[in-house]
């Protein structure tokens, strides 16, 4: 099966955690980038989200 790239902007709260959290379940998907932008809160915190996230759900991706 060919593995569509995807790099995901997003704002890792409740909903784009979840968010992420199927697109790394889904095999037809390979997530190269997650880029963490400011939401409810600032950057630095969507940052640490993101990367303690990808750890958590076991994403090797360039995160920021």
């Amino acid at each position: 099966m060919n593995k569509r790239p995807v790099v995901i902007d997003c704002d890792p709260g409740v909903d784009d955690t979840l968010a992420l959290c199927l697109a790394a379940s889904r095999p037809e998907l390979e997530i190269r980038a997650i880029n963490p932008v400011a939401g409810n809160v600032g950057y630095e915190s969507t940052s640490q989200n993101a990367l303690r996230l990808a750890d958590l759900i076991g994403v090797d991706c360039r995160v920021g």
